[in-house]
């Protein structure tokens, strides 16, 4: 029989839960060390008489532990039956005697690399950047962390949208990891409040630490990840623009124009822009944009409306778009200051059935 307490048990049952992708039952190893874990999360929890056994929980038990009032409740297996217990109640659940390996970690941790939690915030919003498929038209998808010991790239693409990320930062890693994993690991450590720490552990596989959290997830190869910094070398020209009024211009239109495969129009008309929706006969509209740009380029682009906002809501005042010369070079947004920059970039969508 085991006591342990029931607010940081059921805190760790949960957060292991939401990494099982259907996993029904739970390991709890006792040994040296007492740990909640599903085959790829580990959670430690703090424990009194901790004895020799490894036991399946049931997510009833799971679900029932979550119900319990009392700080306290107790734990123990017999055969293939557990038992809970808490203040005069118990509960037994039958459980499967198919266990696997388990993983502790201890002082023969790998090295790890810490990404600061003051980074959360920004890799989270990369993460929208991604794309769901492991692999699309042989680039990679997922979060690319590229770190040399002074400073790290965090890029993400979906294809049609490419976000960048630079600032100062001490870890040496280079991991491409899935959409799904990545946002998971920064949705736990926003919860807990806690930096990640990171290394790989072999060609597929890279762990997690975050807080009391240890997290093994599959990786991608880098190699096939976008090469960026070639993509970026095309020529281009500056359109200054307010970026809350035209994002409040592109968010009306995309209104108008609530059919996401046509696209809305971004042209010059005089020393406006000027936003227009192509969805068709019966629902138009037009917006003008104040602008400052070269008088003598003329550009008519299509764009995904609420990509475009989106891409525009990463920042504030004042911005140059920059837009490649012609209609099937992206536009981009590059902001710097002294230990940072962030850029996004949007690729065209056809005009030519534009009415």
């Amino acid at each position: 029989m085991i006591k342990l307490k029931t607010n940081d048990f059921s805190k760790k049952a949960q957060n292991l839960l939401k990494f099982s992708d259907g996993e029904t039952m739970h390991l709890i190893y006792i040994g040296d060390k007492l740990c909640l874990q599903t085959r790829t999360v580990t959670a430690y929890v703090n424990a009194k008489d901790i004895g020799e056994q490894q036991v399946f929980i049931p997510q009833k038990a799971i679900a029932l532990i979550n119900k319990i009032s009392s700080d306290e409740f107790q734990m123990e297996a017999a055969g293939d039956t557990l038992t809970v217990k808490y203040n005069r109640s118990s509960s037994d659940f039958q459980m499967s005697n198919k266990f696997f390996e388990p993983k502790i970690f201890d002082e023969n941790m790998p090295k790890m690399n810490v990404i600061d939690k003051s980074l959360l915030s920004q890799i989270k919003k990369i993460t929208r950047y991604c794309s769901a498929d492991m692999q699309t038209s042989n680039v990679a998808g997922g979060c690319y962390f590229n770190g040399n010991g002074r400073n790290i790239e965090i890029a993400a693409t979906d294809r049609y949208r490419f976000i960048l990320f630079k600032t100062a930062c001490k870890s040496k890693i280079q991991l491409l990891i899935p959409k799904k994993e990545i946002e998971r690991v920064i949705a736990l450590a926003i919860s807990e409040n806690a930096d990640i720490e990171c290394c790989e552990i072999s060609e597929q596989k890279a762990l997690f630490k975050v807080g009391e959290y240890f997290i093994i997830t599959p990786t991608l190869i880098f190699e096939k990840f976008v090469d960026y910094n070639s993509a970026l070398k095309f020529d281009t020209f500056p359109v200054t623009v307010n970026v809350a009024e035209m994002k409040s211009a592109i968010e009306r239109i995309t209104i108008v124009n609530s059919d996401n495969r046509k696209p809305i129009i971004v042209e010059n008309d005089n020393s406006d822009i000027k936003v227009v929706s192509s969805a068709n006969e019966t629902s138009k509209g037009s917006e003008f944009v104040s602008a400052s740009f070269d008088s003598s380029k003329e550009f008519k682009r299509g764009f995904n409306g609420i990509w475009l906002a989106d891409m525009l809501s990463n920042y504030s005042g004042d911005v140059d778009i920059n837009m490649g010369e012609n209609c099937q070079k992206p536009i981009y947004i590059e902001i710097k200051n002294d230990t940072s920059s962030l850029l996004t970039m949007i690729f065209p969508m056809r005009v030519r059935d534009m009415k």
